[in-house]
């Protein structure tokens, strides 16, 4: 699902709202390992192929079209153990 919100959330904040989901990420902060702090939430999907085709087939729709910062992120935020099952 494409999210037309143009909310920055920390990863703290998108661990609660879209927890058990994957994520595409438009990263407005990084740390030094260039992990995600906090950014906009562009697509979340229960299902990880779903975001793994999201971008790649529209990457640059999310940057282009959205003017989002250009490092987007794939993130899970849940149970790991979960999600490969």
């Amino acid at each position: 699902m494409v999210n037309l919100m143009s909310e920055v959330l920390t990863l703290e904040e998108m661990k609660h709202r879209y927890y058990g989901e994957w994520l595409i990420v438009a990263c407005t902060e990084l740390d030094d390992q260039m992990n995600p702090i906090r950014g906009e939430v562009v697509a979340h999907s229960h299902d990880r192929d779903t975001i793994y085709d999201a971008i790649a087939n529209h990457r640059h729709q999310y940057v282009a079209q959205q003017n989002l910062p250009r490092t987007l992120a794939i993130e899970y935020v849940g149970n790991i153990s979960t999600a490969i099952l």
